[in-house]
């Protein structure tokens, strides 16, 4: 309980000093900034995946034509097709 008392003695002192709480402000805003375009590169970068634009680059017919009405479809040639790319690449 100790660590939270001088935690809050701490951010008084901080609040007390208008140019102390102006610096700290535009820091949170900056650290806010900052994890928002880290999460959405992350974003971005998930959504691409280069092994598998590559993948369909190589054999469109097979690669991300997902399932037929009647059941699985072409989709284990969709795995197949993306783990040789994946192993000519060195990615495995």
């Amino acid at each position: 309980m100790e660590f939270l008392s001088q935690l809050q003695v701490l951010l008084l002192e901080l609040i007390d000093n208008p140019q102390m709480a102006q610096l700290s402000f535009m820091l949170l805003l900056g650290a806010a900034a900052f994890a928002f375009m880290l999460a959405l590169l992350l974003i971005y970068l998930g959504l691409s995946d280069p092994v598998r634009r590559r993948a369909q680059k190589l054999n469109p017919q097979t690669v991300g034509g997902g399932a037929s009405a009647g059941g699985q479809g072409n989709a284990g040639k969709t795995t197949d097709a993306a783990l040789r790319v994946a192993d000519a690449m060195g990615h495995r």
